[in-house]
């Protein structure tokens, strides 16, 4: 995952948001389906534990870097710089745009 420095407690604190949320059953209700809600709840958990030992002095800039170019033979980054969001939708874009939009939603 590409961490940056000067928003790291930001970009943590959206991340343990991330996990939470559907661990206390958020969103569940929009999908087709109902998963095993101990596994899902116990793996949850252990990300959330994963992201709350880690630490600012555990970030390497390079892998932000990394995400962040453009390869040779692609024309968009793995990740938009400065995590853009879709004005339509107020979701993270990723390297194809809004997950959204490209729903044709």
């Amino acid at each position: 995952m590409p961490w940056t420095i000067d928003s790291f407690e930001s970009e943590k604190n959206f991340i343990l948001d991330t996990i939470s949320n559907p661990a206390d059953g958020l969103g569940w209700d929009k999908l087709s389906y109902k998963p095993r809600q101990d596994w899902v709840v116990n793996c949850l958990n252990q990300v959330g534990l994963m992201i709350k030992v880690f630490n600012k002095e555990d970030i390497d800039m390079d892998n932000y870097i990394e995400w962040s170019e453009i390869e040779e033979g692609d024309d968009n980054p793995t990740i938009p710089r400065g995590y853009p969001k879709c004005e339509k939708h107020d979701i993270y874009l990723n390297c194809h745009g809004c997950i959204l939009c490209n729903n044709g939603s």
